[in-house]
């Protein structure tokens, strides 16, 4: 009974941990604008600089401004890091 319970206690600190996770990526992603919410879609999509300026008509270098600014705000350069919050930030 004792194991059920500490179980059931250890499942909810993961679902709340979970739901933080999510708030915090879905606060990330609505204060970025709309053109860095592009990017941070294509760099989650594991596109290249080159490839997301071509797909949005943008030179490499205006791409690589809204990943700068995109990375102060979420406080990480990391692709890895980056396509973690936008997955959250749109899982249901």
């Amino acid at each position: 009974m004792i194991d059920a319970i500490q179980k059931g206690h250890a499942e909810l600190e993961i679902r709340q941990q979970v739901s933080a996770e999510r708030a915090e990526a879905v606060a990330l992603v609505q204060h970025l604008s709309a053109r860095e919410q592009q990017v941070l879609e294509m760099i989650a999509k594991g596109l290249t600089t080159k490839q997301i300026a071509d797909a949005l008509s943008l030179s490499p270098r205006t791409v690589e401004s809204h990943r700068a600014a995109i990375a102060v705000k979420a406080g990480t350069s990391s692709a890895a890091e980056l396509t973690r919050y936008w997955l959250d930030a749109q899982a249901d």
